[in-house]
């Protein structure tokens, strides 16, 4: 019988891996991640579920606990990486706090 997976920050690169992986031992396999699109590609190709969730929304988080299966045997918090690739460099310190604070809320919150 296959454990029951939840990867955050599934849909692309490290997640995508690890979800492959468990996908591919037989594991019930449910991928989290911000972009519908490449989110559920990811889930088609890989024959696992989608579930559309902001990690670093309290309220996404809460409604995800709904569809998610009874049990989970592993959590993978692989949501977050550098929100800054996109964004013009802050020209001042309450621009680099809210800059450090967005990176904080991916790479941290999420997980929490």
């Amino acid at each position: 019988m296959g454990r029951n997976i939840v990867v955050t920050g599934g849909a692309t690169g490290i997640g995508r891996a690890i979800a492959q992986i468990f996908a591919a031992e037989g594991d019930t396999v449910v991928i989290t991640g911000r972009r519908p699109e490449p989110l559920h590609a990811t889930a088609t190709e890989l024959g696992v579920t989608a579930q559309v969730c902001d990690a670093t929304d309290p309220a996404q988080i809460e409604a995800l606990i709904d569809v998610l299966p009874h049990e989970i045997h592993v959590l993978v918090n692989n949501a977050g990486g550098n929100t800054d690739f996109d964004q013009p460099a802050p020209t001042d310190l309450r621009g680099l706090a809210a800059a450090w604070r967005t990176n904080l809320d991916a790479n941290l919150i999420s997980a929490v």
